[in-house]
């Protein structure tokens, strides 16, 4: 049969990022060096709710994809046929970067990837009518990111990573650099899916400009923190109406999810603001590390889906693309 292009889009840390220097890429961040002297070229400085580069004499651009993550999926999309997967800056929100990776897309029709984040970016593509879902002959979302991440509040919230050094929760700092990305809140626990709750076991909004303490805003001001809650809002409700569109689609779309990673799957605040030093959370094999299992599904939107992993041979959220199992699965769902 002849294969339609594949259009891939990949999620947040899914591209290595880069300065100019001496009339050439230099890379200043990449899962194997996160601690590059020049990381802090990351940051965002934010002038009337704009991102800007923190140097403006050394921007910073994604450069290509992040091996780690991807080789073995690009391999293995390039022997079955064309395949177009740019590189986006993760850092910045999907709705402002959509008409630029738009501006270079050839004319499909497509069958279409997208892994983690990229399903934002999708619904981004789709809604502002860049990408008509007539032109999607299937679609395939990989751990797909519907309902957010607990361990990206963590992070906003004590600017440091649960999984660094061996998933210890005072693990490696970013502090304000996480913070002066737009993208993370886009990625905050959704309403709905059960991973954030007060102590009375009521959900809680992290898009609430209320629920931020002193703590969660230490490093940024006021006024910028509220400009980027409100983006993520409106990013939200964007989604939301994307995924009403997918049961249209019915047997053209295909979720695969991922589990039995010891994942954050629930964290209960005490009072109602948020804070690592007033918090439990609990932990699951339901998730795939990074995605609690429920949160890889949108909220009352029947959706295809099979799950691939369990307690004893659990998959990873950066470790999926690379699974035989999970390449085979794309292959069948393709090329049927």
């Amino acid at each position: 049969m002849k294969r339609l292009p594949l259009l891939f889009l990949h999620g947040i840390r899914g591209s290595r990022l880069a300065i100019r220097e001496n009339g050439g890429a230099r890379v200043i961040w990449q899962l194997s060096d996160e601690e590059n002297p020049q990381g802090h070229l990351l940051a965002l400085c934010h002038e009337a709710g704009v991102p800007r580069p923190l140097d403006p004499e050394r921007p910073v651009f994604p450069l290509d994809h992040e091996p780690d993550v991807h080789d073995a999926f690009l391999c293995w999309a390039r022997r079955r046929g064309p395949i177009h997967a740019p590189v986006w800056d993760w850092r910045l929100p999907p709705s402002e970067r959509a008409a630029h990776v738009a501006a270079g897309m050839p004319e499909g029709p497509w069958d279409v990837v997208v892994h983690s984040m990229g399903l934002h970016l999708l619904a981004e593509l789709v809604m502002q009518d860049h990408l008509p879902l007539t032109h999607v002959r299937r679609l395939a979302l990989v751990t797909p990111v519907f309902g957010g991440a607990l361990d990206i509040l963590h992070v906003l919230l004590s600017g440091a990573d649960r999984e660094a050094d061996c998933g210890d929760a005072t693990g490696r700092c970013y502090g304000s650099l996480v913070r002066s990305l737009p993208a993370l809140y886009r990625l905050l626990p959704v309403p709905g899916h059960g991973l954030l709750l007060d102590d009375c076991g009521r959900e809680l909004d992290p898009l609430d400009p209320a629920r931020w303490s002193h703590e969660g805003a230490a490093d940024s001001r006021r006024d910028v923190l509220e400009q980027m809650l409100a983006g993520a809002r409106r990013d939200r409700d964007t989604l939301a109406a994307f995924s009403t569109l997918l049961p249209g689609l019915g047997g053209r779309t295909l979720a695969l999810l991922a589990t039995g990673m010891p994942t954050p799957t629930r964290c209960r605040m005490e009072g109602g603001t948020m804070g690592c030093a007033v918090s439990q959370v609990e932990m699951s094999p339901q998730g795939d590390g990074r995605l609690a299992l429920r949160a890889q599904l949108p909220l009352g939107t029947p959706l295809p889906h099979v799950i691939l992993g369990r307690e004893e041979d659990p998959v990873a959220h950066g470790d999926v693309l690379g699974r035989s199992d999970l390449l085979a699965r794309l292959e069948t769902f393709l090329d049927t």
